[in-house]
């Protein structure tokens, strides 16, 4: 439902190449982001969400400078920023990993998403799903 679009606007704003949807953090030069809560909602031919969230992002000790997140927004394409809200509070973390020690920066987001809903896109799957069900 909203996945596409907020993937397509977390890498506008924060310049990013990748993002993944996991709380594990593996891999740098990309943002996580955590779904804490979703609330979905289809009305006729419409859907929204609003979705709770944190990003992250993960890097050498001293490479990725505090208040990134928040110089990325600012710098943000208005239209696109709109259609979120983010905390204030930007967290850092040191991560020892033994042999280097990274640092992991995050930030707690709300998401606003409506679009066109296409009942038989998003039902094709569910019919045929049920008709295979009923065949056991």
């Amino acid at each position: 439902m909203f996945i596409a679009n907020l993937t397509r606007d977390l890498k506008s704003v924060f310049e990013v190449k990748k993002i993944v949807f996991s709380s594990v953090l593996e891999e740098q030069e990309c943002i996580y982001c955590d779904i804490l809560q979703a609330v979905n909602d289809i009305k006729g031919e419409y859907e929204s969400a609003q979705v709770k969230g944190e990003i992250a992002m993960i890097a050498a000790f001293g490479k990725l400078k505090y208040g990134f997140f928040h110089k990325q927004i600012i710098r943000g394409d208005p239209k696109i920023i709109s259609k979120f809200i983010f905390s204030n509070a930007e967290k850092r973390t040191a991560l020892d990993y033994g042999d280097k020690i990274l640092q992991r920066h995050s930030v707690e987001f709300t998401y606003f998403y409506e679009g066109q809903f296409d009942l038989k896109k998003n039902l094709a799957g569910v019919a045929y799903a049920e008709i295979n069900k009923g065949a056991n």
